[in-house]
């Protein structure tokens, strides 16, 4: 790599019994009008990161990654993206699933550095209607402000904390890479 250049990649790192991957990809720039797609699946072990979710890939496959995303559901209760993690907001409250999702790097960052209430509780598709703002966080797409639901006839009301987040999320990254 050359000295001072910004490369806009995503590097993992997977590790297995007998085997590490390591993989190196460019970032996709996310689309503005972004669309999220209610899928009936939970991963069968959430508590873990792991590249073995061949039904969340199917999934995946099925979408345009850079203006949607699926958000996983079980027994009518929001669980998380299939590579993001879901912040849902009413009334300038956020709300993330009490469990059933894997706490991605992101989310853990959002958790420390907010300065607004976040609150885990069961978030039911029901109550998704009356989200003003739903957001996607995860390392590959940052933070994504969701701009309709169409199977449940959602749409977005506000951009306040979307635009808080993103001003914090930008302002660490740019910390970051000053400091390299």
């Amino acid at each position: 790599f050359k000295k001072n250049i910004y490369y806009n990649h995503l590097f993992r790192i997977a590790v297995s019994n007998n085997k590490i991957s390591l993989s190196l990809r460019k970032r996709l720039e996310v689309k503005k009008k972004f669309k999220g797609i209610l899928v009936s699946y939970q991963r069968t072990n959430w508590k873990l990161k792991h590249l073995q979710h061949n039904k969340i890939l199917s999934f995946l496959k099925r979408i345009t990654s850079q203006s949607e995303e699926i958000i996983l559901t079980k027994n009518n209760l929001i669980l998380e993206g299939g590579t993001t993690n879901i912040l849902c907001v009413e009334k300038k409250i956020i709300y993330i699933p009490k469990s059933g999702y894997y706490p991605g790097i992101t989310l853990q960052f959002f958790l420390k550095h907010s300065k607004r209430k976040i609150i885990k509780k069961n978030i039911t598709k029901t109550q998704l209607r009356e989200c003003d703002e739903i957001l996607l966080v995860g390392s590959g797409k940052g933070v994504v402000a969701v701009e309709d639901i169409p199977q449940i006839h959602w749409h977005k009301k506000s951009n306040t904390v979307f635009n808080e987040f993103h001003r914090i999320y930008k302002s660490y990254i740019n910390k970051q890479i000053a400091t390299e």
